[in-house]
């Protein structure tokens, strides 16, 4: 696969540490095309609970984020590790992404200070990233920092099976969920064309050493490329 001449990069965070990456260019066309293969690749994941079906994942609001693509704005694809069913009712099958969850997220947020643990780290490194501000100038209540999310985030689970119960970090699971989903994690961020991705104890399934360097999914990355971020 053909990378771009631009000098943009990618920004892959894992706990401390930096990675750049060139972006890989990509046209409208072959665009259409393969969200339509992600979707089908989706729906043919089998999941391993009885009647459960794969959860559909991607940009928060994918025109939004396709024009954020084309303009070269700031995108950030949050590659995290798996979905929670509490009730242990919940069949999946359905979008993670779309509007209702959407504004249940924004009321969430808005009644709970401590907020939805997934949801209110996105919104703060989102608006962080787009403003340029410190921690304690974003306010994640505001409709402004809402819509900034709603923009420039992508959201991929490397397990796209929802896990019954409470937070589920069994690695035995997560790597088989890493190896089975790897061709359609690797058309993902192709396809989305992040500009920062951040990794939520994901990268350690997929960053591997080579002769040089590294390897993530398509890029390499040369020795030198990676750097120690500020706690």
């Amino acid at each position: 696969m053909n990378t771009s001449s631009s000098n943009k990069r990618i920004l892959l965070f894992f706990s401390l540490i930096l990675i750049t990456l060139p972006i890989i260019s990509q046209n409208k066309n072959s665009r259409e095309n393969n969200l339509r293969r992600i979707s089908a690749m989706i729906d043919g994941i089998k999941c391993e609970r009885p009647g459960v079906k794969a959860l559909h994942d991607g940009p928060i609001n994918p025109s939004l984020w396709f024009a954020r693509v084309d303009a070269g704005d700031n995108r950030v694809l949050f590659l995290l590790k798996n979905g929670y069913d509490y009730s242990g009712k919940d069949q999946g099958g359905y979008n993670i992404c779309d509007g209702k969850r959407q504004y249940e997220c924004l009321q969430d947020v808005r009644d709970d200070q401590d907020g939805p643990t997934t949801y209110i780290p996105m919104i703060y490194i989102c608006n962080m990233l787009e403003k340029e501000a410190a921690f304690s100038q974003v306010n994640v209540e505001s409709p402004a920092a809402f819509s900034t999310w709603k923009s420039s985030t992508a959201w991929v689970n490397v397990d796209k099976e929802l896990r019954a119960g409470g937070w589920d970090t069994d690695k035995a699971k997560l790597q088989r969920a890493a190896n089975l989903n790897f061709d359609v994690l690797r058309l993902q961020i192709n396809t989305y064309c992040p500009n920062i991705i951040i990794c939520g104890s994901t990268l350690e399934f997929f960053l591997k050493t080579v002769q040089g360097g590294y390897q993530f999914f398509d890029y390499q990355i040369p020795i030198g490329n990676q750097g120690v971020m500020p706690h």
